[in-house]
């Protein structure tokens, strides 16, 4: 692991020995005094710290990471009429169905939660979509519980906002559960079933 200061109150840990999120439990775990917040992005891990209190020499040398198991599963079921949907299996040469069926066929894992509060990003997408990456113009509002996919991820958006990834539909199952609470966490598995 390799840290790297982000001016006097924060660190970005890189060259990670495991995924992100469980690099971050690990941290968590520990107790350190003076550390505020672990946050895991895709494959760095950051920490926010009171430098009164901190010291990066209380990091241990090597992280005992908990197995990896079976983490939390969601289904999100999803009505396949977004804007950029019928351009999608053009582009790609598929029927509708043939789209929904790739695009359903993963179980995805979340990599890390940002973007906004609550924006899941979602490793899993079928080689068949990657090549397709972002808009080349951003909508100015993209709603909320729509579900896109860009640049080798999938994601939901949990509120209105500007956005750039291809939306294929929506959910009507809510990410944001309380105020400061989400319902996909990285590790955690999510499922898109088409809505009948």
């Amino acid at each position: 692991m390799r840290m790297v200061p982000l001016g006097e109150a924060a660190y970005i840990i890189r060259d990670l020995p495991g995924e992100a999120y469980r690099v971050a439990e690990a941290l968590e775990a520990l107790g350190l005094p003076g550390l505020l917040e672990v946050a895991p992005a895709w494959d760095t891990v950051g920490l926010f710290v009171d430098p009164a209190i901190f010291s990066v020499g209380s990091l241990p040398a090597s992280l005992e990471l908990s197995p990896v198991g079976e983490r939390a599963l969601h289904e999100f079921p999803v009505c396949f009429e977004g804007p950029d949907f019928a351009e999608t299996a053009r582009l790609l040469g598929l029927s509708s169905d043939e789209l929904i069926r790739v695009f359903c066929e993963p179980v995805y894992t979340c990599r890390a939660v940002g973007f906004q509060p609550g924006f899941p990003y979602l490793e899993g997408l079928p080689g068949l979509l990657k090549p397709l990456g972002r808009l080349s113009s951003p909508r100015v509002r993209v709603p909320a519980g729509s579900v896109a996919f860009a640049a080798g991820q999938a994601g939901i958006y949990p509120a209105e906002s500007p956005g750039g990834w291809r939306l294929l539909g929506t959910t009507d199952l809510p990410l944001r559960l309380g105020p400061t609470e989400f319902r996909v966490a990285p590790g955690d598995r999510v499922r898109f079933n088409a809505q009948s």
